[in-house]
């Protein structure tokens, strides 16, 4: 009996030695399983507080509230007429410097502006250094000649002179951005941005 007893005894200890190996291995995985949770949100924390704050501190390049208007601009050098405008400003609203910025950007005119295609027939052009808060200025001239009365027709018709294009530059760390503009005469003198959403965006 003692034997049978003491054979009985030594197989109960194996079996809570199992079963207790089991529960040291389950809540290790468990622990682990939780401390790789609470790393991954802390590196996604990490991530989305990083790309906030490189959002907050971006450079916003968008044009001024200061758009001028179109005027008949006489070429002296072939003697002929076209249709300009400006001077418009633009300036960086973001709290970053704007690097490595270019322009590109065209004038259209004719009862059918804003039916046109959007294609520039220019290359783009550098701009100056564009720090937080800094106002700058450009103009657009036309690439077809016009009459001064085919002008004055352009003025007194809504939307009939339309200047689009767009602004690429980079943060400091080179992350790249664009802005794309588009603003029309209206024959009563206001300049409107153009009404589709997707002439004028920041990305």
């Amino acid at each position: 009996m003692k034997f049978w007893e003491a054979l009985r005894d030594e197989g109960n200890t194996r079996v809570l030695q199992t079963v207790m190996a089991f529960l040291i291995f389950v809540t290790t995985v468990v622990i682990a399983w939780i401390y790789v949770g609470q790393l991954n949100q802390m590196t996604e924390s990490n991530r989305l507080t990083r790309e906030q704050f490189r959002l907050d501190q971006r450079p916003y390049i968008w044009l001024g509230s200061n758009l001028g208007s179109p005027v008949l601009f006489h070429d002296g050098k072939n003697s002929s007429d076209y249709v300009a405008w400006g001077p418009w400003h633009y300036q960086n609203y973001g709290k970053a410097p704007a690097d490595n910025a270019v322009m590109n950007q065209q004038l259209l005119f004719g009862n059918d502006a804003l039916k046109q295609p959007r294609v520039f027939t220019g290359k783009e052009k550098p701009i100056a250094p564009l720090p937080p808060g800094k106002d700058d200025m450009s103009s657009s001239i036309s690439s077809q000649k016009v009459s001064a009365t085919e002008f004055q027709h352009l003025m007194d018709t809504d939307n009939a002179i339309v200047v689009f294009g767009y602004f690429s530059y980079t943060d400091a760390s080179g992350k790249p951005y664009r802005s794309d503009f588009c603003f029309a005469h209206l024959r009563l003198g206001p300049t409107i941005y153009c009404p589709d959403a997707k002439d004028n965006f920041i990305k």
